[in-house]
């Protein structure tokens, strides 16, 4: 028998030999020209027994080779470095004057006219800064006695001369306000100046707030002789508006009276 083709021009690891040969036969049997495309459709199997589907031909002679997209590089950003530290915030306490005498300062009498200070701003409606400067205000109206040596303070112009250093002392050691500070000094008076709190009241209006602490201040000294709130509202009423704010006065001794404190 003639050799009709030959393999040369295939890839013989990827045929297999039987079905070469059974191949060979066919078209040995029917005297057919070989050619590459007729042997890849006899090899397949896909002439004489079964018609040839184009798509499928198509398919298998040009397969499809999809090749991957390559993944995207992941770089990694190093850590931002920590922020440094916020410095630690220093707080300077101013110093207290040389002849300031902590042991002479009446802290229980400043918290006394303190609280009952508090009391009558809440009262009157005090909020803000007339609130923040009345506790203030209440809390150091006596500072200066602390100041003074004792034997100065003894002396006939004692009193002023403590006044005097408690301004001096809120002003420039506290750094309170001048409106804090000149509490000291006008306790000092000892009088009622109604052009202070005028009937009529602007915006301008600044709540005189030594009104407050010389009623506050007279109660808890008066209290501590007498201990008997009945009578120190008397005697109060009795000096009247000559050294109080009447119209604070009537309501601090309104609300003493219907309080059970």
């Amino acid at each position: 028998m003639r050799k009709l083709f030959s393999l040369d021009f295939l890839n013989k690891d990827i045929l297999d030999t039987d079905v070469y040969s059974a191949a060979s036969r066919k078209v040995a049997a029917k005297g057919d020209e070989v050619t590459p495309e007729l042997l890849l459709k006899l090899y397949f199997r896909e002439i004489y027994d079964t018609p040839v589907d184009a798509a499928a031909a198509a398919a298998i002679q040009t397969p499809t080779i999809t090749i991957p997209e390559p993944e995207p590089e992941i770089v990694e950003t190093p850590p931002a470095p920590p922020p440094p530290p916020e410095p630690e915030p220093v707080t300077i306490e101013p110093e207290p004057d040389e002849g300031f005498d902590e042991d002479r300062f009446d802290r229980d009498h400043a918290q006394d006219v303190y609280d009952l200070s508090v009391k009558m701003g809440k009262l009157l409606g005090l909020v803000g800064d007339d609130s923040s400067m009345l506790k203030e205000a209440a809390f150091y109206h006596a500072v200066g006695k602390a100041i003074l040596q004792e034997d100065v303070y003894k002396q006939p112009d004692g009193a002023k001369k403590a006044a005097k250093a408690g301004y001096d002392y809120l002003i420039n050691v506290k750094k309170q306000p001048e409106r804090v500070a000149k509490v000291a000094l006008k306790l000092l008076e000892k009088t009622y100046d109604s052009k202070e709190f005028p009937l009529k009241r602007d915006a301008s209006f600044e709540f005189p707030l030594h009104h407050i602490v010389e009623i506050a201040s007279f109660y808890v000294n008066y209290y501590k002789v007498v201990e008997n709130k009945e009578a120190v509202c008397n005697t109060m009423l009795k000096i009247g508006y000559a050294r109080f704010n009447p119209y604070i006065l009537h309501r601090f001794v309104y609300n003493m009276r219907i309080s059970h404190e």
